[in-house]
């Protein structure tokens, strides 16, 4: 969250070697969630269910521009702080929205 972008830019100002290694670092601990949190929902599901692969706006097909949707429909800027940049990047940096299929 926040914390991560403070660290992030007072690593950028001395050394922008330690901030690409913070960078790969946030993104491995988002994967590493993420993939948890999938694991997880796949516990839940009931017989016969299947998860599918996670998708996030930006990526293949799915448009960036879900992220207003998205972060507008959870009040995530209310509840959990997290918004987006005119460009549709979410703030703060290592945040991701994604969504699941439950294939039956």
């Amino acid at each position: 969250g926040g914390a991560f972008d403070r660290w992030h830019r007072q690593l950028a100002a001395t050394s922008a070697a330690d901030a690409l290694i913070a960078q790969a670092i946030g993104t491995a601990a988002v994967e590493k969630t993420m993939d948890g949190l999938e694991a997880k929902i796949k516990t839940e599901l009931a017989a016969g269910e299947t998860l599918k692969p996670r998708r996030s706006p930006g990526y293949g097909k799915m448009e960036l521009s879900l992220n207003r949707e998205i972060v507008e429909r959870l009040d995530a800027a209310r509840k959990i702080g997290v918004s987006f940049t005119d460009s549709m990047t979410l703030m703060p940096s290592k945040s991701v929205t994604a969504v699941c299929e439950i294939e039956k």
